[in-house]
């Protein structure tokens, strides 16, 4: 066995994590022993492997299986494959990997399978197959661990299940229940100790976006100004223009029309930079509608 490898997926898993070697380190043993585990230049006792595999929410056998053989690598392709593909809007292809790795026995433990069965609903919502089809997959990934009483909260994928839904709902109207989804993901990630800021985004932007179609323009503002804040306090620009959009039109429909314009300005700004043609056409119409000069 290739006792170094422990060490290497254990750097992997915590940065897909998005958690620094300090957070994965507090409660378990000094940030330099995590950093000396993930050169390879000691082996974690079986007690450190334990609490590490908790916080990384990973079955602790798993580390061992890494070691042995490649089947981790592949794994991590393939997710990296749909999860880019979902990013892409390519659902088809989605599908297509979803129902091939569904009957691969790599994919057999209820993690993988959790992964699988979340991104079928997303993919089989959008290829047409049925609302309640896609929300029936999405909840069953959602509660497939609820019988795993050693787990007191929701994991990050479920959490991001919780999105999905929130997605899902707000596409087919159900606003109420959007929103419901979305608070409820707010809430689990308050109670976990694992950056999940790109996560926090995405709600926040999709939460604005269902309260607005409730028209609750005042709250809408505030999810959106908070996720304004939190791109900024990250330096990322991801969703940065559309938190922007959403807020330059709640400050209108609030009649806040000197900061409606400056936010709808930066949104085309950031579209411009991004050289999203697209968004820059729409937002451009928009700015000339509601402000004409």
């Amino acid at each position: 066995m290739k006792h170094w490898l422990i060490g290497e997926n254990i750097k992997m898993l915590r940065e897909q994590a998005h958690m620094s070697q300090a957070e994965l380190a507090e409660g378990i043993c000094t940030q330099a022993q995590i950093s000396r585990i993930e050169k390879g230049e000691v082996i974690p006792l079986s007690s450190t492997l334990y609490e590490i595999s908790r916080k990384l929410e990973i079955d602790m056998d798993e580390f061992f299986n890494m070691a042995h053989d490649q089947r981790f690598d592949y794994i991590v392709t393939v997710k990296t494959e749909i999860r880019k593909a979902i990013r892409n809007k390519d659902y088809q292809s989605v599908y297509d990997m979803v129902k091939c790795e569904q009957k691969n026995a790599i994919f057999s433990s209820r993690e993988h399978q959790q992964f699988l069965i979340w991104h079928e609903g997303i993919a089989s919502y959008y290829l047409n197959q049925g609302f309640q089809h896609s929300i029936d997959l999405l909840m069953k990934a959602l509660h497939m661990n609820q019988g795993d009483t050693s787990k007191a909260r929701y994991s990050c994928t479920e959490i991001e299940i919780m999105n999905s839904i929130g997605i899902v709902y707000n596409e087919e109207g159900e606003f109420k229940l959007s929103v419901q989804y979305y608070e409820l993901a707010l809430e689990e990630m308050h109670k976990i100790q694992k950056n999940m800021d790109l996560t926090k985004i995405r709600v926040y932007y999709g939460l604005s976006k269902s309260l607005s179609r409730l028209n609750n323009h005042r709250q809408s503002l505030v999810f959106a100004r908070k996720g304004i804040d939190l791109c900024i306090k990250i330096e990322t620009l991801y969703l940065l223009g559309d938190l922007h959009f959403q807020a330059g039109m709640n400050c209108f429909y609030l009649r806040h029309f000197k900061r409606s314009k400056v936010h709808l300005n930066k949104s085309l700004l950031i579209f411009e930079v991004m050289e999203n043609r697209e968004y820059v056409e729409i937002i451009s119409g928009n700015i000339r509608e509601l402000f004409p000069e």
